[in-house]
């Protein structure tokens, strides 16, 4: 996502250039692998307030 120029797929066919993108966001009771790597990456991991998560789902819909 931070580096590339091929991002398409393979839609050259239908005129149809976009990537599919899937997210979520963090909520109070989300639940993480309990043995997913020794760096308990999801300890970094905050909750966004619903004005934050507008003005993402904004701007990735631009």
């Amino acid at each position: 996502m931070l580096a590339g120029t091929y991002w398409m797929g393979n839609t050259w066919s239908t005129g149809t250039f976009t990537t599919p993108l899937t997210y979520s966001f963090m909520t109070e009771t989300s639940r993480f692998a309990s043995i997913y790597s020794s760096e308990n990456e999801y300890e970094a991991g905050y909750v966004l307030t619903s004005a934050q998560q507008s003005g993402i789902t904004r701007a990735l819909s631009m």
